[in-house]
Order: structure tokens, then sequence, then C-alpha cells
């Protein structure tokens, strides 16, 4: 049974021209769910346009599997909270000019199971060399 999720952005931190997204995933609902495999993801523009959007599954973090997501837990970003999924979304800000980079203000997250979609804010002015990003499946506990 699909169920009402929270997303958003727990944080991004970028080294050597790489910049990483996790995303966390909350069930808001009142029944048990679970989300195994990959979000896709839309960039949008601030008007909510589509912008150029190309992604690829990334499993060198992780391998996709079943995630439980019960109701009731803590709310997005409490540390050390249990019972919420994550996923790692990755691209490049190093080898293009902005001409040729997109900068969402939102981001477009459709689960992989349930097929929930929502739009989530970018937390700041990304850069999306050419709009290709990598999408690592959602798993229970943060990425490293």
């Amino acid at each position: 049974m699909p169920g009402q999720f929270e997303i958003d952005i727990l944080n991004t931190q970028g080294a050597a021209g790489t910049i990483y997204a996790t995303f966390e995933v909350r069930n808001t609902s009142t029944s048990d769910c679970s989300e195994n495999g990959y979000a896709r993801l839309q960039m949008l523009s601030s008007s909510g346009g589509l912008l150029n959007t190309s992604w690829t599954n990334d499993n060198s973090l992780a391998s996709p599997g079943p995630v439980h997501l019960p109701p009731g837990t803590e709310p997005l970003g409490a540390v050390g909270a249990t019972g919420h999924g994550y996923f790692l979304v990755s691209w490049t800000d190093a080898t293009c000019t902005a001409a040729q980079a997109e900068r969402p203000r939102f981001w477009r997250v459709t689960l992989p199971t349930s097929r929930f979609q929502t739009d989530v804010t970018d937390v700041q002015s990304s850069m999306v060399c050419g709009g290709v990003i990598k999408v690592g499946p959602i798993k229970p506990a943060p990425y490293p």
C-alpha cells in the first residue's frame, strides 16, 4: 500500500569537484511500508519547469535491498533517528562552465516502490554539470 512520506535533504558536502547530497525519507502514514531500490530524480527550475536531468544508478557505496519504514518515527533531521530511509545523490560541479550547468531550485523525487512523488527544495545553489547525476539506493542508515 503506498504510504505518505516526508523527504528532505539532510546534508550536502563536496570534495574534489564532486558534490554529495543525502536525502532522508520518513513515513508519515499510520501503516508500515518499505521501499526498495533507487529513487528517480528530476531537477526543476524556480518556476517548476523541467531541467535537463540524466541519471544513473550508483552501486559504489551500497546495494539495493528492502528498507522498512515504520510509522511514528522521529522528525527528519533528528540525530540517531531510526526507521528512516536515506539515499545519496552525487554530481560534478567542476567540469563545466556555468552556462553548461543546470541549477535546480527543486528536486522532484519519486520513490521506487510506492511511487510517492514530491518536490524537495534545493538547500544550496547547486550547479550540476550537464544535468548528470548519480543516485544511490535507499538504505536504512545515512551514507558515510
